[in-house]
């Protein structure tokens, strides 16, 4: 794909993300995509040939931003402990993502999914659990963490941090993050070895 194809690939994405955030991922229909990118709708059935996989292009799309977000903030923690309180809270940062609020309607409106579609969302919002699995690996390669799966881990410790956005809203600001920074101090007082 040339570059001026992917750019324009990119803006289709980019003004669809915004119609669904403001109107719903039913209310949205591809002639409006259409109108709000200032694009043929030819250009969209090129790219995308229905509205299915444009939303899915959506979802990966942040989801990729999301990683080059943390990528770029990773090396700011030089130890295990402080990358996984970094990560932690970057997925805090990302968590009351609109768009992630509109894909809650996308599923409710297709429970009857192909494989593809179904196994490629999956894929999506699985990513960080592949971020925090490559983090645990490290802690057990450095012997920090007294346990040997890195999988179960960073399964264990997204229900943490996804459990706590539950009671975000409970909360003032500073109550929530004096819970959040407990519940990840707990997740490490049966993580880390006794001389951790």
């Amino acid at each position: 794909m040339s570059n001026k194809s992917e750019q324009k690939k990119t803006l289709i994405i980019e003004k669809a993300r915004e119609l669904f955030i403001q109107k719903g991922y039913n209310a949205t229909s591809f002639s409006e995509i259409v109108q709000h990118a200032g694009i043929s709708k030819g250009s969209i059935y090129y790219h995308f040939n229905n509205k299915e996989n444009l939303f899915v292009s959506v979802l990966e799309y942040d989801t990729v931003e999301w990683e080059k977000e943390w990528q770029a903030k990773k090396q700011n923690y030089p130890t295990f402990r402080e990358s996984i309180v970094g990560i932690a809270y970057h997925y805090l940062e990302h968590f009351n993502n609109p768009i992630l609020q509109v894909s809650q309607e996308f599923f409710m409106s297709n429970p009857d999914l192909d494989k593809d579609h179904s196994d490629k969302i999956r894929q999506i919002l699985d990513a960080p659990l592949r971020f925090y699995e490559d983090l645990f690996a490290w802690g057990i390669q450095e012997h920090v963490i007294k346990h040997s799966s890195a999988q179960d881990l960073a399964i264990v410790f997204n229900s943490v941090i996804g459990g706590m956005t539950v009671v975000y809203n409970k909360y003032d600001s500073e109550t929530f993050y004096q819970l959040f920074d407990l519940s990840i101090e707990l997740f490490f007082d049966g993580l880390l070895h006794d001389e951790e």
